[in-house]
């Protein structure tokens, strides 16, 4: 335990928030660096090919959104939760497990991070994509 403040954005958090390819193309449509616009659109042929095949269409922001919230906590909501890894199941080993259920309080387990537990989908959105190339561009 070093002490430091953990939060957690879980897969059921990070799969709200799916950038559409004609949405990410319109945008860099307005961009005034053809070449960064062209090198975007090339690299994330790949995810919309496989997020068109396995998420149901687009490119689920996993590792965008974890970044947007250290830059901007407001995005998501957090809870306080008492989460542990579990080392030894055959069908959840290296799940993080977070009991939601209402227990009385002197039951409880003491909360070991806070977990994001909904998300401002378009306000991601729109930080990813003004990162890109600024909607003023």
């Amino acid at each position: 335990e070093l002490g430091l403040p953990l939060e957690l954005v879980p897969l059921d958090v990070t799969r709200q928030v799916v950038l559409a390819q004609s949405v990410l193309t319109e945008r860099l449509r307005r961009c005034p660096n053809d070449r960064v616009a062209r090198f975007i659109l090339d690299f994330t042929l790949h995810g919309f090919a496989f997020g068109a095949a396995q998420e149901g269409g687009g490119i689920v922001l996993h590792d965008p959104l974890a970044m947007a919230v250290a830059l901007e906590p407001g995005l998501v909501t957090l809870e306080p939760m008492p989460v542990q890894v579990e080392c030894d199941g055959a069908l959840t080993r290296g799940m993080s497990l977070a009991d939601r259920r209402a227990i009385p309080a002197h039951r409880k387990r003491l909360p070991t991070c806070r977990v994001a537990v909904a998300v401002d989908r378009e306000a991601v959105l729109r930080l990813v994509l003004d990162r890109l190339c600024p909607a003023s561009a």
